[in-house]
C-alpha cells in the first residue's frame, strides 16, 4: 500500500445503524486506497456527525488525508482514487442529489446550480458551496483553522 493511501483515513456518519448498497460495495472495492475506516452510526445530525468523525480524524496522528465518505453515497474505486490523488487540499467530488431523477450536486460561488456542460473537462472548479458526502481535506487544512484560531479541536483545553 503507498504510503499516501495508508495514511488516509475514511469516515463515515451512517444515519440510523445500515449503509446504502453501492456505498458499501464502494468501500468493499477500495481494499488498499485508505488505512483506515471510522464510521459513526444512529448520530441523525449530519453536522455533529461529520464534526464528532473530523475531531477524531485530526487527533489521529498517524492519518494526513481525511476523506468524509457518507453511507448514502454510491462510489467505486476510481472515485475514490481520483479524490485521493487530487493535488488539491480541500476538494468535494461530484455526486447526485436525492431528487427524481437525480441530479448531480454542483454549485457555483453564487449559490446557483452549474449545469453539467459547464463543468470545465478536469471537473475541477472553485465553489464556496461544496457538498461534504463525497469530501478530501488534508491534516494541514485543519491544522490552518486551529491555529488561526478559526475553530478549535473539539475537547481541547
Amino acid at each position: 500500500m503507498s504510503n499516501k493511501y495508508a495514511k488516509t483515513l475514511i469516515t463515515t456518519p451512517i444515519r440510523g445503524n445500515q449503509t446504502q448498497t453501492l456505498y458499501t460495495a464502494g468501500l468493499l472495492q477500495s481494499a488498499g486506497l485508505h488505512g483506515g475506516w471510522l464510521p459513526l452510526a444512529g448520530q441523525s445530525d449530519i453536522y455533529v456527525a461529520r464534526n464528532v468523525l473530523t475531531n477524531e480524524f485530526f487527533r489521529r496522528k498517524e492519518f494526513d488525508t481525511l476523506v468524509c465518505i457518507d453511507s448514502d453515497i454510491g462510489f467505486t474505486r476510481a472515485d475514490l482514487q481520483n479524490l485521493i490523488d487530487t493535488t488539491e487540499p480541500f476538494v468535494s467530488g461530484l455526486y447526485t442529489d436525492k431528487c427524481q431523477p437525480p441530479m448531480p450536486f454542483c454549485r457555483g460561488n453564487d449559490g446557483m446550480q452549474i449545469p453539467l456542460e459547464d463543468i470545465p473537462p478536469d471537473g475541477m472548479l472553485k465553489s464556496r458551496f461544496m457538498p461534504g458526502g463525497f469530501l478530501k481535506i488534508e491534516r494541514e487544512v485543519l491544522q490552518t483553522i486551529v491555529d488561526k484560531k478559526l475553530a478549535a479541536q473539539y475537547g481541547a483545553g
